[in-house]
This record gives structure tokens, sequence and C-alpha cells, in this order.
């Protein structure tokens, strides 16, 4: 009868620690290769973020451009008549010029009642332009186009008897119904909170203006 028991191999000491080198040796291999891997990607991706900075850094506007974000701007006003509106519209922010004719200058004074915002100490505007009518002369008004509660642009009417309150005519927001008077000034109970904004400006001389406006890039 045939024995089933197996062989035994017998190893000796300097033949286990060989083998447990071996394994050791392949184990580090292993592990040495996964970590070159790792920092080959890591730098990599360090070296594709540095080589995207100047991309990244040319999208937004350049030295030059933040240098002149504000320029100036002369405008002849010889031909304006009273009611008549100018438009500049090659700026961030529209803006209007307008002649107002006596008439229109008494009734600035007549509606202060009704106004939110009467003596402009809530708005904004230039100190030198910081009263009743608004402006460095009586009759021309230079103001932005911007609605102050959403920022929608507001048109310009002489007269409109459609509306009780807006008879004498004003600016006029078509977007929410925002109304203001003859020199930007809103009215009470209105969704916009102060008057129109008035830009920085000078009287070169009698026929022209020269406004800052602020650039499109």
């Amino acid at each position: 009868m045939k024995s089933l028991t197996r062989p035994v191999i017998a190893l000796d000491a300097h033949s286990v620690r060989a083998h447990a080198g071996g394994v050791r040796s392949t184990m580090n291999f292993i592990d040495r290769r996964g970590l070159l891997k790792y920092v080959t990607a890591a730098l990599a991706g360090i070296g594709g973020t540095i080589a995207s900075l100047p991309f990244i850094k040319s999208m937004g506007p350049s030295e030059r451009a933040k240098n002149n974000r504000f320029s100036h701007i002369d405008v002849n006003i010889e031909k304006l008549k009273e009611g008549q509106v100018l438009s500049i519209k090659d700026t961030l922010r529209p803006i209007l010029i307008i002649k107002r004719s006596n008439e229109t200058l008494r009734e600035l004074e007549k509606n202060e009642s009704i106004l939110e915002d009467p003596y402009s100490m809530e708005s904004i505007q230039p100190e030198i332009s910081k009263n009743r009518y608004r402006s460095l002369r009586p009759d021309i008004l230079v103001v932005e186009n911007i609605c102050t509660h959403l920022g929608c642009a507001v048109a310009y009417s002489p007269k409109d008897s459609e509306r009780e309150f807006f008879s004498e005519g004003g600016f006029f927001c078509p977007c929410h119904g925002a109304a203001y008077d003859h020199a930007g000034r809103v009215y009470k109970n209105m969704p916009a909170p102060t008057n129109l904004p008035i830009p920085k400006y000078e009287i070169v001389d009698e026929n022209t203006i020269r406004v800052e406006i602020e650039n499109s890039f």
C-alpha cells in the first residue's frame, strides 16, 4: 500500500531569509514605482497650473486699461434746444444732457414736498452740483441714464399728462414705474431708493461741456 504522506521540503534558515528578502525587494520596487508615478503626476499638475497663469492673467484688464478706466469727452451743446436731449452712449454708464426751460426750473421748487430726497442728501452727485437744480448751470442737466432701482434705462419726457403726479414730465423707468422730476430726483413711494446719479463734469465754455465717462472694455 502506497503511503499518502506528502514529501516534506526542508528549508534551512538561510533559504528562508533569502526568500523573505526577495519578497521585500519586490514590495519595495512596487512601492517605489507607485510613489514615482504619483510624484510625476503631481509635478505635471503643478507645471500645468504654472503654465496657465499667464493665460489666466491675460483674461483680466491690462494695467493700461486699469489706469485708463475713466476718460473725458467734450460735448457741444450749441444747438441743443429747450426740452431736447443729447445722449452719450459710448460709456459703461450712459449719460443724458438736457436743456431745461425757465418754466421747468420753476417746477423744481414746487414739487419738493413729494420728493423722496429733494436736497440730494442720500444720492450721488459731485459736491459742486449738490443744489436744487443738481447742475453747474441751472438750465443744463447732465445725468446718468440708469434707474437706481435695478439699473434699467430711463426715458425723459418734457410733459406727460397721462400720469397725475408726472404731468410736468421728467424721467420715467419703463421697467418698474419709478419716476423722477426734471432734476432726476425720485418721487416718494417709488421702487427706486435714490435720485439719478450725476457724473463728474465741467463747463468749458458757453457751448461745451466736458464729461467724465467710465470706459467699457
